[in-house]
């Protein structure tokens, strides 16, 4: 499942444009396919234009690396304490990331050192078709990142707010954790992480 080719129905979904009633069938099949196989739910994402904007405050980019970086960082703690709160024993605990992203080797770094760290096992990267799991994870990081940039609109009714979280379906019923890094909470992760502020010119 590539969600690109799902949503510009292009692929094997060539024929399903505009068909409605048989998208909402294939993505609750999905979602149901998920409740049935997924323990919990770890998900990060960020706003492009407040990377942007915090960056140009902090040498984010230099000391933590990109928008992949950041969002794989995140992830990876909240999965080691999830762990650590289980008592799950370290070496039962594998941690995969799909392979080909252009910015990965900035995550590699931070992705080792955590793993030092926790008393983990190294993440390892696959490629896409190796892993069924990053299906999935495509699906999940595709509802949510609508439903993020859908929340963050200046005139979000009670009732769109209602309605976001119906979007996302069955994927409410997973334990989950999943979180969006806006201007806000990326200030604070620099300056809880020690990083400098850039020079005011």
């Amino acid at each position: 499942l590539h969600m690109t080719d799902y949503v510009s129905s292009q692929g094997e979904f060539a024929d399903w444009k505009g068909d409605t009633a048989r998208r909402r069938q294939f993505q609750e099949a999905l979602t149901a396919c998920m409740k049935r196989n997924v323990n919990k739910l770890f998900a990060s994402g960020l706003m492009i234009e407040d990377y942007d904007a915090i960056n140009r405050a902090y040498c984010l980019n230099e000391f933590v690396g990109s928008p992949f970086a950041v969002c794989g960082h995140q992830s990876l703690v909240k999965l080691y304490r999830w762990a650590d709160r289980k008592k799950l024993n370290s070496k039962h605990i594998l941690a995969f990331f799909e392979n080909g992203d252009k910015d990965k080797g900035d995550f590699q770094k931070w992705a080792k050192a955590l793993s030092l760290e926790w008393g983990y096992s190294e993440p390892g990267f696959l490629p896409k078709e190796n892993a069924v799991q990053f299906q999935a994870a495509d699906y999940a990081a595709w509802k949510y990142r609508i439903a993020l940039q859908n929340a963050r609109k200046p005139d979000l009714s009670i009732e769109n707010a209602a309605r976001l979280l119906e979007s996302l379906g069955t994927l409410t019923s997973i334990p989950r954790n999943c979180t969006g890094l806006d201007f806000d909470s990326l200030k604070q992760y620099c300056e809880k992480r020690g990083v400098p502020r850039r020079a005011e010119v």
